[in-house]
């Protein structure tokens, strides 16, 4: 029983800890759900912990310019220190981005401690391998430029949206192009931080 619950698991992580598509068909359960037996309001220290969260996002990048800017300097610096400042903390994630992975009008999920850590320890360590990656691969160069798009299209939650996912082409100084893949992008009030550094596309 044990292990098959694990198995579930790490089964539903792989669509939930980086992207969208678990948010929105767990949303349209709760929405189909919600219409029988709506849910009692949530308790007050679950809304405290996703303000401190909200607050704590505004010092995120202004625009995705911004972050992009920020992303490439990290790399040509290989400062993976700057690159984990880029992304959501665990409180971020766990108290804003996970419970507000509902579609708009819908009331956020709650979710207990246990499967939000765990979501977040394996969002963290992948986000942090792929990061090594990235310092690897493109760090310790200099780019005078680079250009921005996302492969699929903008994913508006309740309480974030949601960009993604980044496709950056960097120009070297070196005349060579190189292609980066990354993560999406949660924006949350104007500001702007990578949700992880993964590449699901």
């Amino acid at each position: 029983m044990r292990l098959g619950l694990v198995k579930a698991l790490v089964l539903v992580s792989t669509a939930w800890v980086c992207g969208s598509y678990f948010g929105v068909a767990a949303g349209r359960e709760g929405a189909q759900s919600a219409t029988a037996n709506p849910a009692p309001p949530p308790p007050a220290a679950f809304i405290e912990a996703a303000q401190s969260a909200r607050q704590s996002f505004a010092d995120g990048a202004p625009s995705v310019d911004v972050l992009m800017d920020e992303f490439v300097r990290a790399l040509s610096n290989k400062d993976i220190a700057a690159l984990t400042r880029l992304r959501v903390n665990q409180a971020e994630y766990v108290d804003l981005i996970v419970p507000g992975m509902v579609p708009v009008g819908e009331p956020p999920r709650q979710v207990s401690e246990q499967p939000k850590q765990f979501f977040w320890q394996m969002l963290d360590t992948k986000s942090r391998y792929y990061g090594d990656t990235l310092i690897e691969r493109f760090g310790g160069r200099t780019y005078r430029s680079h250009e921005l798009t996302f492969s699929q299209p903008t994913k508006e939650y309740a309480w974030y949206k949601a960009h993604g996912e980044v496709r950056l082409d960097l120009q070297g100084d070196d005349d060579v192009a190189y292609h980066l893949l990354s993560g999406w992008v949660a924006e949350v009030d104007g500001k702007y931080k990578f949700i992880c550094y993964e590449w699901n596309d």
